[in-house]
């Protein structure tokens, strides 16, 4: 069998997998343009809704409260079972792409532990994408970081988060020094985080995003820890985001960018101008720098490196859409 075929049956199990399956799914479809340079993961969001509210998130907004799945947990464990006879198991799952896996209702709940050892469990990796890492050395989380095969990023947009100038920056979860505080004993202990610095948000009208200043410091303190990656993408505007920020930005949006599979986005100017202070000062502290789906505002740049996390299937999402859609741009 040539290669090209091995690589379309590939295709034709991940897209059979991910109809018959909801409480791990292929998180290969984003709206983020078919150029995205995203690799192809499983996805698994124990919880619907999201308590920590961040203002920009569309997640939330429709959803008063935030709660557990009926029958979560079986369908994780058949969809687990499902991926392992389909010989899946070099893909990524990350937990979680939407809503945050430790936000306080898994003080009771556990969804997110249960999730994390039973993939762990079946050999996978797993990708945890966090804004509250304080979980991870309360004590039945611990053995979590023992597992070679997790790997943990933690999202902080800027220190002004949890303080009163944070603004739309600010949300219902721990404060950017709390964060730094518990990414530095990760660190301690031997994990290697990769922190996110996203969304990076333009100042409009009465909206006050990031400062080149803001964002230059925020890496300073990063690099004082020990961190050795940063990921940094801007904001994309949609539909389902909260009213104020729909009022406030899709007007500037439109003017200075363009619609792209439901989400606006800003042009490369724009995108270059906001993440370079950070791209420069991971450069002068000596920090891995990824430019995320935003990764094409530093085409040609060589130190600009992928999201991807050691030993992950480079397969591209671009890849799939064309088998899911029939064709690149569907």
């Amino acid at each position: 069998m040539n290669s090209k075929k091995k690589i379309d049956l590939l295709d034709e199990k991940l897209v059979n997998f991910n109809k018959n399956n909801w409480a791990i799914k292929l998180h290969s479809t984003e709206g983020w343009g078919e150029q995205a340079p995203c690799p192809v993961r499983f996805t698994v969001n124990p919880y619907l809704g999201c308590e920590f509210k961040c203002p920009y998130c569309y997640v939330w907004s429709d959803k008063e409260k935030t709660g557990i799945k009926p029958g979560f947990r079986e369908s994780l464990k058949k969809g687990i079972e499902s991926a392992k006879k389909l010989n899946l198991e070099d893909y990524v799952v990350e937990v979680s792409a939407s809503t945050d896996p430790f936000q306080y209702i898994e003080k009771d709940k556990g969804e997110a532990l249960y999730s994390i050892q039973r993939v762990l469990d079946a050999g996978f990796k797993v990708l945890l994408v966090t804004k509250n890492p304080s979980f991870l050395l309360e004590k039945k989380y611990l053995t979590i970081l023992q597992n070679k095969n997790i790997f943990i990023d933690v999202t902080i947009t800027s220190l002004k988060e949890g303080t009163p100038k944070g603004s739309i920056l600010n949300n219902k979860g721990p404060s950017a020094k709390e964060k730094i505080r518990i990414i530095s004993k990760l660190i301690s202990m031997g994990k290697d985080i990769r922190v996110k610095i996203e969304p990076v948000i333009p100042t409009t009208g009465d909206i006050i995003g990031q400062s080149k200043k803001d964002l230059e410091e925020l890496v300073e303190e990063l690099a004082k820890i020990g961190v050795k990656r940063i990921i940094a993408k801007t904001l994309r505007v949609n539909a389902w985001m909260p009213e104020y920020i729909k009022k406030n930005l899709v007007t500037f949006y439109k003017d200075n960018g363009q619609l792209i599979e439901g989400n606006y986005v800003l042009n490369k100017d724009l995108r270059k101008k906001l993440l370079t202070p950070i791209y420069f000062s991971c450069k002068r502290n000596n920090i891995t720098f990824c430019g995320c789906v935003d990764a094409d505002v530093f085409e040609g740049i060589k130190d600009i490196v992928p999201c991807t996390i050691s030993g992950e299937t480079l397969k591209k999402i671009r890849t799939l859409n064309e088998t899911m859609h029939g064709c690149p741009s569907c």
